[in-house]
């Protein structure tokens, strides 16, 4: 797949917050105040499984719009045991910002949590790190002061990670895009001070397995000349980050650059590192993703590689877990080494969505978050869990974000789009007995399509489409007709109901969709039979040989390939389904 750049560019600051020196503990069993203003709505901002079970999920409030002079409160972090079957609010009462940045646990009980003031014009933003080690009960927060660490006025902190319950590490950068301007702090007290490390070689991901072994995706040695160059290179450290090695990588030889998205270290020699690399020449480059093991601490590197371009990685236990998503059919698969997977979801979940920021626990237990529309900026969001390794999720939202339920289906064309629209009055027409395809948002797998007080059963693939069959017995006539599923109604159209048609070859037209000009066929060409009467499945005839052909999306027509098969000479050609068989007509196959 030809693409202008890489999907795939882990360079979005976390949010938000950093550290400090001094100052007020304050306890935290108290619950945010309530959303006053109706504009607000919890969303899903991100979450993570600490150990099996058990994790952490942050739920932003945000608005579609809000008048001069509103606000939405501040967000909340919850706290599971129990894989998202119960959740307990462990916000702080008295949260320093608006915002809730990284967030990173060591176990059940020790925790830290960013929290920044966002960049304004004078750039007098406060930041903090929050830091708790009683399971988010009580937390204790301290003021970072940027010049005691010589940072910028505009430098945030991205990152923050721990490798045990004494050493810790902060990555900051500038608030822009692309920035190369990195600084790095650590703490070896549990967070109480922290001292500023020589600047780090990138703005990470980082990960450490002890107080002094730990790697971090970054720049080359120098900083990067361009800007395709950021984030291209691995670095290790074994003094806690005080001294950076770069950590040579030769890439397959098709590869001619890429990036570094994640990586995951279980000690100082089991490591995977995942990338977005491109291949081909610069006039027609190829993205793909690729998977980076090791076994030595580096030394050697095992690759695999994805001919897919959008997905996303996570680490299991022993591989790289890539969660793929086509945005032309809108289907998720997952893959881990060789194996497969086409995820199963839970009922009521919006087709279409993208199972995406996928973190497993091991090969089996898992938690990602699905968006329900992909292209929309205020999409809704689930968090999902799996136990199986990705072959079914089941829905494990916190409560105050699933306050807010998907909107109910919309109806927008009936069969061929470009032959209906609601500016009509002449409704568009379809037949009893055949085949109807409908196009809007909101679809299921299970939906009922009302014609009036009549019901027909209906089954979305992607969300946005479902093809299915009229009742023979549907009364001719015109009908308010809607779609009704789990999450409401549809709005209503008018339809034209026609009586049931006899099954009817039209014409036959080329790959072209021009009438054919002369009656000879090709062997491997592609036809397509116009007919009346057609069923959602039918048989098309060449003689004695049949094969099976589904009727076009829009409807009206089949679409197939002239079988090698088929001997050469005068061949009967006709179309046979539930309602019978159609006229014959006689082509020469050349």
């Amino acid at each position: 797949m030809a693409k202008k750049g890489p999907l795939l560019k882990r360079l979005t600051l976390l949010g938000v917050a950093a550290i400090v020196f001094a100052v007020s503990p304050s306890n935290a069993l108290a619950q945010n105040s309530p959303t006053l203003n109706p504009n607000c709505r919890g969303i899903l901002s991100r979450a993570k499984l600490v150990s099996l079970n058990t994790g952490w999920a942050v739920v932003d409030q945000r608005a579609d719009y809000l008048a001069p002079g509103e606000g939405c409160p501040i967000g909340s972090l919850y706290w599971t045991e129990s894989n998202g079957q119960n959740w307990r609010d462990i916000t702080p009462a008295q949260l320093p910002t608006r915002n809730i940045g990284d967030v990173f646990f060591v176990d059940r009980a020790h925790g830290w949590m960013l929290s920044a003031d966002t960049v304004d014009a004078d750039n007098d933003t406060r930041s903090y790190v929050l830091s708790t080690s009683d399971g988010g009960m009580t937390w204790r927060t301290l003021e970072f002061q940027k010049p005691i660490y010589k940072l910028l006025d505009d430098m945030f902190p991205g990152e923050i990670f721990f490798s045990d319950l004494k050493h810790g590490w902060i990555l900051w950068s500038l608030a822009e895009r692309d920035s190369t301007v990195y600084a790095l702090l650590a703490t070896a007290d549990g967070g109480k001070t922290w001292k500023r490390l020589p600047d780090p070689p990138g703005n990470g991901p980082m990960d450490f397995v002890s107080a002094r072994d730990g790697w971090m995706i970054g720049d080359p040695k120098g900083g990067p000349m361009f800007p395709d160059q950021i984030r291209n290179h691995l670095w290790a450290t074994r003094d806690g980050g005080a001294h950076w090695q770069d950590v040579a990588i030769t890439l397959p030889s098709d590869v001619a650059k890429g990036q570094f998205i994640a990586l995951k270290f279980r000690n100082t020699a089991e490591g995977m590192l995942a990338a977005d690399v491109a291949g081909g020449s610069p006039d027609a480059e190829t993205y793909h993703l690729l998977g980076c093991v090791t076994h030595d601490g580096g030394k050697r590197w095992q690759f695999s590689k994805l001919d897919e371009s959008d997905g996303g990685p996570a680490f299991g236990k022993t591989h790289i877990i890539w969660i793929l998503f086509d945005f032309e059919t809108k289907q998720t698969t997952i893959r881990a080494d060789n194996q497969i997977i086409f995820p199963g979801f839970a009922p009521g979940l919006p087709l279409g969505g993208q199972l995406e920021s996928a973190d497993f626990f091991d090969d089996a237990n898992g938690w990602a978050t699905y968006l329900d529309q992909p292209a929309a900026r205020f999409a809704g969001k689930e968090l999902l869990a799996t136990t199986d390794g990705g072959k079914t999720f089941q829905i494990i939202t916190p409560p105050a974000a699933a306050q807010y339920p998907f909107t109910p289906p919309e109806f927008i064309a009936v069969n061929n789009s470009t032959q209906f629209s609601f500016g009509k009055r002449i409704p568009p027409k379809v037949y009893a007995g055949g085949p109807m395809e409908i196009y809007g948002h909101g679809f299921l797998s299970e939906d009922t399509v009302w014609f009036g007080s009549s019901a027909v059963p209906a089954a979305s693939k992607n969300g946005s489409e479902m093809l299915f069959l009229l009742p023979q017995n549907l009364v001719p006539g015109n009908y308010q007709v809607f779609v009704e599923n789990v999450h409401g109604k549809s709005n209503a159209v008018d339809v034209s109901v026609l009586p049931p048609q006899s099954l009817n070859i039209l014409a036959i037209y080329d790959q072209n969709n021009q009438p054919l000009s002369e009656s000879t066929i090709r062997h491997g060409q592609t036809i397509s039979i116009y007919a009346r009467g057609l069923q959602i499945e039918n048989n098309v005839w060449f003689g004695t040989q049949s094969i099976a052909a589904q009727v076009s999306m829009n409807g009206g027509y089949l679409r197939i390939e002239v079988p090698a098969s088929i001997p050469a000479g005068p061949c009967e050609i006709y179309v046979s389904n539930a309602n019978g068989k159609s006229n014959v007509i006689t082509l020469v196959v050349e």
